[in-house]
């Protein structure tokens, strides 16, 4: 289905009739605003704005793994790993232009994800998370063991790229651009997966397995083709934290970034391309800020706050507007018959009464 069609989902949809809806004009809104950022704000926040992208174009994988079919995985870690190898040493040995790096980025994800997707899916619940686990921690080992192919423990250094002359950017600028507009062309193709057909049948899957079966959805192809797309994604923008950070070191795709990013897609909201950006916000942001304090506490707070969030809005904090809307709706209404009540019971002639009730 295009994108640029009457019938749309929620998050994309524009009345025909001449007025935008609420939801267009605010992503328009945004975009602005996204426009404008790096013109105002200094390289070193143009630099976090940049990996906050990064990282919500992993978690948009998981939105789609997790939020449509209802699979955990805690291994996208790794394939985020293997996309940003794959763009440092494609860049450095191969000497590829690094729009080209990103693309092989994304070709190795998506192969990483046959390769452990086919047998892994055979698999339900706990035990697909722990091959996903087990994936997670055995991708840092293996980068050290392979230490002539990888620069080991010390990592690799990727080129460095300039920005356009015609540009007239800033490096950090011209980098969140790229970002930005590969994070669009991710939304916009999570959005048309999940409004067609094969979407359809993912949320199926999700409801009832069996009965997805018995209407003739193919589980294990359905399965296998979203985790590969998933693992894309974690390849890409893998690539982009290459670009972004200028270097790539084992101890940077440890259990703690799969965990992180699964952790900021369902607390971001595990349906929603508002929820991964939030998620990216959490996995990027959050350790800068709270790693002046005090040796621990920023994890006591991390898990703190990840708790609340979880248990006070089980939806994701994407759903907190949409929350305060319905919240104030229910208020005014509350309100009307508070008023109604009170009218009868003051003026009970003014009141119109249906047949029926004299």
């Amino acid at each position: 289905m295009g994108i640029f069609t009457a019938k749309t989902s929620p998050a994309f949809k524009i009345k025909v009739a001449g007025r935008l809806s609420p939801t267009a004009v605010s992503s328009g809104i945004l975009l602005l605003v996204a426009i404008g950022f790096p013109f105002v704000y200094s390289d070193f926040l143009v630099f976090q704005a940049n990996q906050v992208m990064v990282y919500g174009i992993a978690i948009l994988g998981l939105v789609l793994l997790t939020g449509l079919t209802g699979t955990i995985s805690i291994g996208h870690g790794a394939i985020f790993g293997i996309g940003a190898y794959a763009t440092a040493l494609g860049m450095h040995d191969l000497h590829l232009p690094y729009l080209v790096a990103l693309l092989l980025a994304l070709g190795v994800g998506a192969v990483a994800g046959i390769l452990i997707g086919i047998p892994a899916l055979r698999l339900r619940g706990a035990y697909l998370a722990l091959v996903t686990l087990a994936m997670t921690l055995i991708f840092p080992p293996l980068v050290l063991r392979f230490e002539s192919f990888t620069g080991g423990a010390a990592g690799y250094s990727v080129p460095t790229i300039n920005a356009p002359a015609w540009s007239d950017l800033t490096l950090s600028q011209w980098l969140y651009f790229v970002t930005l507009v590969i994070g669009i062309a991710a939304i916009v193709v999570m959005q048309n997966i999940k409004r067609s057909a094969r979407g359809r049948a993912l949320r199926a899957i999700e409801r009832s397995e069996p009965l997805a079966v018995a209407v003739g959805i193919n589980v294990s192809r359905e399965r296998i083709t979203v985790f590969v797309i998933s693992s894309a994604y974690s390849g890409l923008a893998g690539g982009l934290y290459a670009l972004v950070s200028g270097a790539v070191a084992p101890d940077a795709f440890t259990f703690a970034l799969s965990s992180s990013l699964l952790v900021g897609a369902v607390v971001g909201g595990i349906t929603s391309p508002i929820g991964a950006l939030i998620g990216g916000v959490l996995v990027a942001v959050v350790p800068t800020v709270t790693a002046t304090l005090p040796h621990s506490l920023p994890e006591y707070i991390y898990a703190i706050a990840v708790l609340l969030a979880i248990y006070l809005r089980p939806e994701g904090l994407a759903s907190v507007p949409a929350g305060l809307l319905e919240f104030s709706r229910a208020l005014r209404r509350s309100k009307t018959v508070s008023a109604t009540v009170a009218r009868r019971q003051n003026h009970p002639e003014s009141v119109p009464v249906k047949e029926g009730q004299q």
